[in-house]
């Protein structure tokens, strides 16, 4: 199913916070851990760049030892150059299956450079994404997996890479299903027209009572293929409501599904990947719904790998010896 996580880490205590949800997944999963750390090219002084370099080693391999000691099978590497285009670059080199990184977190500032880059990597990776908050709860094994769907095909992407995930680490899978709630400026707004006056307040209550339903079914399904399960709707803003949930129950993973972009870092701050992930305190596996025509990752010395149209490579290698859900989208 997944056979080498990759975690970039620098010099900082925050981008460490990515080893223990890496660890956590490599050990349910039975995969080996791959650390990167990229240093910049080399500048006027050789002296200090060689310095950068025993220092980055040295720091890997520190980290290696501590991992192993746990039983995991861990491997190094260092690379030159921008820090964003060598972690893709690495992913394709390296035929990662999933990148675990930190972000800043709860502040809801993308302004440093981590959380620039991860941004950046969650936009481009042709390999799913999981977003660790620096100042979130640390874990030590997958029990609860909280999914947020949807009807659209990023959410079916989502929950079936949960059900796998479930299936595969024995966790509880939680269904939310967020139904966002008439704003009042709508209210205002019909009162400006006489086109489309009446906006019915019970409208968002039937929205919810369809959310409900929708949720028990995929419950039902996700039992019987022996997967425990439980599922809600809640009507509230989306990103506030998924993070909030995750708290409440604890969750030690949220799963959830955006469109593959190749636009600029600004766009991809308003996915619902990127912006669950800034103030959850759960990390957050983002899964790129890769379309027939994505185009691949910039900066790549060689293609992307390619997918069929919805399908990421993650999901196309599941063994497929047992029933998959029949989502409805």
């Amino acid at each position: 199913m997944l056979s080498t996580i990759l975690v970039p880490l620098d010099s900082s205590p925050a981008a460490a916070t990515a080893l223990p949800v890496a660890r956590a997944l490599a050990s349910a999963l039975d995969a080996r851990i791959s650390l990167l750390r990229v240093v910049g090219r080399p500048g006027e002084s050789f002296e200090t760049h060689r310095s950068e370099l025993r220092e980055a080693k040295s720091c890997l391999n520190r980290v290696a030892r501590e991992l192993a000691s746990s039983g995991a099978r861990v491997s190094t590497n260092v690379r030159f150059g921008d820090v964003s285009v060598a972690i893709l670059q690495e992913i394709v080199d390296l035929g990662a299956d999933l990148v675990v990184m930190a972000t800043h977190g709860q502040t809801g500032k993308v302004d440093s450079a981590h959380d620039g880059t991860a941004t950046e990597i969650v936009s481009q990776s042709t390999v799913p994404v999981v977003l660790q908050c620096a100042d979130g709860r640390t874990i030590g094994a997958i029990k609860k997996i909280l999914v947020p769907i949807d009807r659209s095909p990023e959410g079916a992407l989502a929950l079936g890479s949960a059900a796998d995930l479930a299936h595969a680490t024995g966790a509880h899978l939680a269904i939310l299903e967020v139904v966002e709630p008439v704003p009042l400026w709508a209210y205002e707004a019909s009162g400006s027209s006489n086109f489309g006056q009446y906006i019915a307040p019970s409208w968002e209550m039937s929205a919810l009572g369809g959310a409900e339903r929708h949720v028990e079914g995929l419950v039902a399904q996700l039992r019987e293929q022996g997967i425990s399960a439980s599922g809600s709707a809640v009507v509230g803003d989306v990103t506030r409501t998924i993070a909030g949930v995750a708290e409440h129950v604890a969750a030690d993973l949220v799963v959830v599904g955006t469109h593959a972009s190749t636009s600029s870092t600004g766009a991809m701050l308003n996915s619902l990947g990127c912006a669950v992930a800034r103030p959850a305190h759960s990390p957050v596996l983002v899964m790129q719904f890769i379309g027939r025509f994505a185009t691949p990752a910039r900066g790549l010395r060689h293609p992307a790998p390619s997918h069929s149209a919805g399908q990421s490579a993650w999901i196309r290698d599941i063994p497929r010896g047992r029933a998959r859900l029949c989502l409805t989208t």
